[in-house]
C-alpha cells in the first residue's frame, strides 16, 4: 500500500474495522465512554499512528513502521441495534452508542491530525434496509463526524429475487 500511495500520491487508504463477521464484539467497544476512548485511541495507535506488533521476524512491526499507509478509518458495524450475523452482541442503546462512537473517532483523529497536520477521514458503511437503519443509526446526527457514508447497495437485490438485479 505505501508503494502504491508513493506512486499516486493523491491515493486514500482507508481501514475497515468490522464487517459481517466482525461485528460481534462493536456493541461492548461502543458501551461506556471509557470503552470507546480505549478503543478508538488503539485504533489510531495501531492504524493511523501505525505502531504495529513486531511478528519476531524480518523487522516489519514496530513504533511507526505502518505510519503514514492509512489515511483514515471505516466505521462498519454490521448492525447496531440489530442481528446482523449470529451471535453479534446487540443493545438496544446501540443506536445512540454507536453515534457516540462516531464522535470519539472524530475528537481522536482531529486531535491527532493537528499534531501531524493531516486531516484523516471517517467514513461508515451503513446498510440499504429501512429497518436496519431506524433500528441502529441517528442518521441526522452521525454525518456530523462523517466524511461521507457507503451504503450496502449490494443488499438492495439478492438471491431472494426471481429476476436479477442491479447490485450498486
Amino acid at each position: 500500500l505505501r508503494a502504491l500511495k508513493e506512486q499516486y500520491p493523491h491515493l486514500n487508504v482507508l481501514i475497515s474495522l468490522g464487517g459481517w463477521t466482525w461485528s460481534k464484539y462493536f456493541s461492548d467497544a461502543a458501551l461506556t465512554k471509557a470503552s470507546r476512548e480505549r478503543f478508538v485511541s488503539s485504533c489510531i495507535d495501531l492504524f493511523i499512528k501505525g505502531n504495529i506488533p513486531d511478528p519476531g521476524w524480518g523487522g516489519m512491526g514496530g513504533p511507526g513502521a505502518a505510519a503514514g499507509v492509512f489515511d483514515g478509518i471505516d466505521v462498519d458495524w454490521e448492525w447496531p441495534g440489530s442481528e446482523g450475523n449470529a451471535g453479534n452482541i446487540i443493545r438496544p442503546e446501540d443506536k445512540q452508542n454507536f453515534t457516540r462512537l462516531l464522535a470519539e473517532f472524530r475528537k481522536q483523529l482531529h486531535a491527532y491530525g493537528k499534531q501531524t497536520g493531516e486531516d484523516y477521514l471517517l467514513t461508515a458503511f451503513l446498510p440499504a434496509s429501512p429497518a436496519k437503519i431506524d433500528a441502529g443509526f441517528e442518521i441526522d446526527d452521525i454525518f456530523g463526524f462523517l466524511n461521507f457514508a457507503t451504503v450496502q447497495g449490494y443488499d438492495l437485490h439478492g438471491a431472494w429475487e426471481s429476476v436479477t438485479n442491479h447490485q450498486s
